[in-house]
């Protein structure tokens, strides 16, 4: 009787992860607007931006591509198919694969893949999926990568398959009790090929100098020689226009080095010039020629607005003037809506109408649809770097994130950075390299570094104390913004009758317990049990699949209602628990409550042969839950939860009673001359496996400890 329970328990539990596997849920990812940064009229290009397709491997992208290329073959084979992907999007993929055909008069020209927003750590394979066919891997938490496709790789007037394999981006297992899965990466950026000559320009840097109206301005451009060669020298123009004609010109001549990349620094001087302010957010036209004797020639256009955001005396100004900032938040998601309407402009307007003069994005750098829109329109932005909640052993060199620096420093709308959030300020585990770094990187715009929930930051440094409210100094103040708020989405609404439901059948099953029959060890044994021993059992294993799903749903209910105190200034922190919180909350019930079941009869099953008379796993864990009475009482404070309980206490409780009556377990199992040790071989084995995490990630315990006493002290 026993076993049949037993395997019915392992298949209801294996058709159940089955099912949540099959029937995974993710958050839907928005197709986005991306920005495009610069212009050029000697480039070819081809947007890679739509239609992608998705894979789980790949191994089975490939296959599944090559192999069944036309759509009506892929509907024959739906478990290999894929689905249907658009990039750039706030989806995270495992693998993307894009079909694309290029001109044969691009074998002629370098061609360069470039990608901007990527999140993730990967590598991309071009016509294959080996190492050979792999062009170049990368590792980002939000910047651009340019890689090189080499021209025999390439299928001129044919078809391509280009694949981009990624994980997680570093920052999410570098981050408090972060880990690799899920792992994915997303692409949220522009996405194109670019076919240039043999050179191309690139702007690294602008810098601008004032004496009274007159303006100096220094912008650093680089050569990217893509190929060996030895043509040269290259003849470098530099156009400043304001929109009718040039205001400034300048040129230079560059001799051939033998490095990839050569710095070349234009200056322009510029009589009387417009600043670019939020009322004139006035940009001049910057055009770029390099032009070598071979006739190969590469042009770069871009607009270049002429301002400078400094924090002085805990006061922003903005060319010399004093600047009160009104700000506004704007998370991830937010931003995914804005952008995926298509509206960033008429948003910046709206925005700008309220009073608003500052969009602070949270937890990712804005797009170049964003920064562009912001020059236009007049709208300063705040940005984040990707250092929130990040013990101090595992803080990366910051010229790591030198790409998205530097871009977004082009434009006159980006006036400072959150360089950290939640620094560790612990002497013992010192910051101070990281911040010296990335100060470096950041300047001239100010900097600060943000606090969660109180606790204190590095003293060098300008502090923000982040609160549900938002953040505010004698500079001006930052609005959280709640508008198109989905966090009610990932809860589980229909908890409450639903607990009150298990709470009356807990009851029913305490009451059933109560009325039947007595029982002893030895009885365990027994054959051909009499019917009132049989009730017994049958509500004493009621008992035990209540007692697990009572645990069960109290993980449950944690999963999907607690929130940490920053947890609205840092999104995706935990992607594993947004995952989770994607599902159906009664499906993650039943496979906790089955997986408890079976650890339990685990438990009891490597005890049993070690107990006097050897009994059945499945009857021996029946005759220990004699013990568990008591379960009605965090049932009742779970009910209770809407009046004002902590979602933490029931489980607490819960926890604190099994430790409480476990004296008596060991009274009950030495009373029939056994031991209790065996029962705890499973339970100790868990233990140490969670001792040997807790020393692999001690300093997240460290970490998380001392910001504890920071906001208690």
């Amino acid at each position: 009787m026993f076993k049949r329970r037993i395997i019915l328990l392992i298949s209801v539990f294996i058709f159940a992860l089955g099912f949540l596997v099959w029937y995974w849920s993710e958050a839907p990812g928005l197709s986005l607007e991306a920005g495009t940064g610069s212009v050029s009229a000697q480039r070819l290009t081809l947007d890679l931006q739509g239609s992608w397709n998705s894979y789980p491997t790949l191994r089975q992208a490939y296959v599944t591509e090559t192999q069944h290329v036309n759509q009506e073959n892929k509907k024959n084979f739906p478990l290999i198919s894929g689905k249907a992907l658009n990039l750039p999007s706030a989806q995270r993929f495992h693998v993307a694969v894009k079909h694309f055909q290029i001109l044969p008069e691009w074998s002629a020209r370098n061609v360069l893949l470039q990608l901007n927003g990527v999140n993730g750590e990967g590598a991309i394979y071009l016509n294959g999926m080996d190492s050979a066919h792999q062009i170049g891997k990368f590792a980002n938490d939000g910047g651009a990568e340019e890689l090189y496709l080499p021209a025999n790789a390439l299928r001129y007037g044919e078809d391509n398959i280009l694949l981009i394999e990624t994980s997680a981006p570093p920052a999410q297992g570098n981050t408090l009790f972060g880990f690799d899965w899920p792992a994915k990466g997303q692409i949220t950026g522009s996405m194109q090929l670019v076919a240039t000559m043999e050179t191309s320009l690139s702007v690294h840097q602008v810098s601008v100098q004032w004496n009274n109206e007159d303006a100096v301005v220094s912008v650093q451009t680089r050569l990217n020689h893509h190929s060996v060669s030895e043509y040269g020298p290259w003849d470098i123009q530099g156009i400043l226009s304001d929109g009718s004609a040039a205001v400034a010109t300048t040129a230079t001549q560059v001799k051939l080095e033998e490095s990839p990349v050569q710095d070349v620094t234009l200056t322009f001087n510029i009589p009387k010039a417009r600043k670019w302010t939020t009322k004139d957010p006035f940009s001049y036209q910057l055009y770029l020629t390099a032009l070598n004797p071979k006739g190969d020639k590469d042009d770069l256009s871009i607009p270049l607005g002429l301002s400078s955001v400094s924090l002085q005396e805990k006061t922003f100004l903005q060319n010399g003037q004093s600047l009160t900032i009104k700000g506004l938040t704007l998370s991830p998601e937010q931003e995914a809506q804005v952008r995926h309407t298509g509206q960033v402009q008429e948003w910046l307007i709206n925005k700008k109408n309220e009073g608003y003069n500052l969009i602070y994005f949270i937890g990712s750098f804005p797009d170049e649809a964003w920064l562009e829109a912001a020059d236009q329109k007049g709208m300063g932005i705040w940005a984040e770097l990707p250092a929130k909640m990040i013990p101090a052993n595992r803080l990366p060199n910051p010229s790591v994130w030198d790409n998205f620096v530097r871009r977004g420093m082009l434009h006159p709308s980006l006036w400072a950075w959150t360089v950290g959030t939640g620094l560790e300020t612990d002497p013992r585990f010192s910051t101070s390299s990281y911040i010296k770094n990335v100060q470096l990187l950041t300047q001239p715009l100010p900097t600060f570094v943000a606090s969660v929930a109180g606790a204190s930051a590095p003293a060098s440094m300008n502090n923000i104390q982040l609160t549900q409210a938002g953040f505010e100094g004698s500079w001006g103040n930052v609005e959280y913004n709640t508008e198109a708020q989905t966090k009610d989405s990932l809860s589980w609404p229909q908890e409450n009758w639903i607990v009150g439901i298990w709470a009356a059948w807990v009851i029913i099953v305490i009451i059933a317990n109560i009325g039947t029959v007595n029982w002893r060890y030895k009885e365990i044994m027994e054959r051909k049990p009499k019917r009132a021993l049989r009730r017994a059992w049958h509500w004493q294993g009621v008992a035990l699949l209540t007692r697990e799903g009572t645990l069960a749903g109290l993980v449950t209910s944690l999963i999907f209602h607690t929130e940490v105190p920053w947890e609205s200034w840092i999104p995706v922190q935990w992607p594993l628990r947004d995952a989770l919180k994607q599902q159906s909350p009664l499906l993650i019930w039943l496979i906790l409550a089955l997986t408890f079941v079976l650890i339990r009869l685990l438990q009891v099953g490597v005890a049993a042969p070690r107990l006097p008379e050897g009994p059945a796993p499945f009857g021996l864990a029946l005759w220990l839950e004699r013990r568990y009475r008591w379960i009605w009482i965090p049932v009742i404070l779970w009910v209770a939860q809407p009046w004002g309980v902590p979602s933490y206490l029931p489980l607490a409780v819960y926890i604190g009673l099994t430790l409480l009556y476990l004296p008596i377990r060991i009274r009950d199992v030495h009373k029939v001359k056994g031991h209790y040790r065996p029962i705890m071989v499973v339970s100790g084995i868990f233990f140490v496996t969670f001792l040997a995490l807790v020393a692999w990630r001690w300093t997240d315990g460290y970490y998380l400890w001392h910001l504890v006493a920071a906001l208690r002290g």
